[in-house]
């Protein structure tokens, strides 16, 4: 049985709500900390790495869907446990 979002009650969805804000939060935090310590590349703010506007490998292009597909498969996971749970 699936369970619209609308019909949660609210207070559920601003724990879930929360969550997301403070993991989101953390997370720009350690990027930005883990940018201004290291000094080598990649991952460092002072000492970028070089990159391009198109592939250099046409061959590692197919990875870019893979991985928009990933996110779309986890967040549907995401949504059946949510749906178990109420």
């Amino acid at each position: 049985m699936t369970v619209p979002l609308a019909l949660i009650y609210i207070k559920y969805l601003s724990y879930f709500s929360l969550l997301g804000i403070v993991s989101a939060i953390i997370l720009e935090i350690v990027v930005i900390i883990n940018g201004f310590t290291r000094n080598d590349q990649p991952g460092s703010l002072f000492n970028p790495m070089k990159t391009e506007l198109w592939p250099t490998d046409w061959n590692s292009l197919p990875f870019s869907f893979g991985l928009r597909l990933d996110m779309q498969v986890i967040n549907l996971i995401f949504l059946v446990i949510i749906q178990l749970i109420y």
